[in-house]
């Protein structure tokens, strides 16, 4: 996995997602909830010193950035060529935007990965192992819920014995835009 910085959901949407069906299907791998995040941008396998400049950076993007309402839903739907499953996450767009413009005032975006596309906010309910298709009767699930999320998390995905973990590196309260 890698890098990455993201907004945790909180609140109601916390016991929304938990809720949130996973019927089982060969191939197909749900997220745990504590995993489950709104990706702002992703990174890759970064060295320490460009990791802690990062955490750096999620500072600054914290004090411009007031507290940012999301908006989970309204079904969820199949995202990319590997067809992960997701719920769109309305409202992130314009923290992610400012994410770029603070790594590109900095300069540390000359040392990092492009976006690959442009900015889709969604929340990734499963991924698929290799091979396997995402069947079509898990697509249009209806789900609503919103929060309002609070910080910015800095988080590095490692390999452990149970699979991947999260590490935060920063997690930052939004303070600034009020």
């Amino acid at each position: 996995m890698g890098v990455f910085l993201c907004l945790l959901p909180e609140g109601e949407a916390v016991g929304a997602l938990a809720a949130l069906e996973r019927p089982a299907r060969d191939g197909v791998r749900y997220e745990p909830p504590e995993r489950l995040h709104v990706t702002l941008r992703y990174f890759g396998d970064l060295d320490e010193s460009t990791i802690s400049a990062l955490a750096e950076t999620t500072a600054e993007v914290a004090s411009l950035s007031g507290e940012v309402a999301i908006e989970l839903g309204p079904a969820t739907e199949r995202l990319g060529r590997d067809g992960t499953l997701v719920l769109p996450a309305a409202g992130a767009a314009p923290l992610a935007a400012l994410v770029d413009q603070v790594l590109a005032t900095t300069g540390l975006d000359r040392s990092l990965p492009d976006r690959d596309e442009s900015f889709y906010g969604h929340l990734t309910v499963a991924r698929l192992r290799r091979r396997a298709a995402l069947s079509d009767d898990l697509l249009g699930a209806s789900f609503s819920s919103s929060f309002v999320a609070t910080s910015i998390h800095l988080i590095d995905s490692v390999p452990s014995e149970q699979g991947r973990r999260y590490r935060h590196v920063v997690d930052e309260r939004l303070r600034g835009g009020s």
